[in-house]
């Protein structure tokens, strides 16, 4: 089965449990990361983990490429227009999709080309990069009042021995905040 026949799978399958109709203005807004030491020594370990499986003689270089594709944003700013979502990953800029799957094109910050895509499925946004061969996946997590976001990152590559996999948990900030979370 080839790559692009199972990506129009698994965008068939979110098609179809997709909900209509869901308000995203709940999920608008400011999130900080909260996730402490433990969950950036578990990113750390992880990439760790996937470089020491790696030639000696480029461990060195796939090292800092992991390290520079893995960065942890402190901040995630979260906007919506229409009928599209847009995400910022702080200090990247905000990339505006719609929630279909349909890609959208940028460059990225080495100044290749790049695509994403968003999908939606319940409290949940799943966010695919891909560039060249290698694909970045995020899973956007939203508790039920939104006042919380859990991250679930994979970085796939044909050149790494097995993905790298880590979580990230963030909190919505500031006024933005929904009046459960409030009381």
């Amino acid at each position: 089965m080839n790559k692009r026949y199972k990506i129009g799978l698994l965008m068939g399958l979110f098609f179809a449990v997709m909900p209509e109709g869901e308000a995203w203005s709940d999920h608008v807004g400011q999130y900080v990361y909260v996730g402490g030491e433990r969950q950036r020594r578990g990113r750390a370990e992880q990439i760790e983990l996937v470089v020491y499986q790696i030639s000696i003689v480029l461990r060195s270089f796939a090292r800092e490429r992991l390290i520079s594709a893995c960065k942890l944003p402190q901040n995630i700013n979260i906007s919506s227009r229409e009928k599209q979502l847009g995400i910022a990953l702080i200090p990247l800029p905000m990339r505006w999709t719609s929630l279909d799957g349909n890609a959208s094109t940028f460059l990225n910050v080495r100044g290749r080309k790049a695509s994403i895509r968003r999908l939606r499925k319940g409290r949940t946004i799943s966010e695919i990069v891909a560039e060249g061969r290698s694909q970045r996946l995020i899973d956007y997590r939203f508790d039920a009042s939104s006042d919380r976001l859990d991250l679930r990152y994979t970085i796939r590559s044909p050149y790494l021995p097995q993905d790298v996999v880590y979580s990230l948990s963030y909190a919505k900030t500031g006024r933005t905040r929904t009046r459960r979370a409030q009381r």
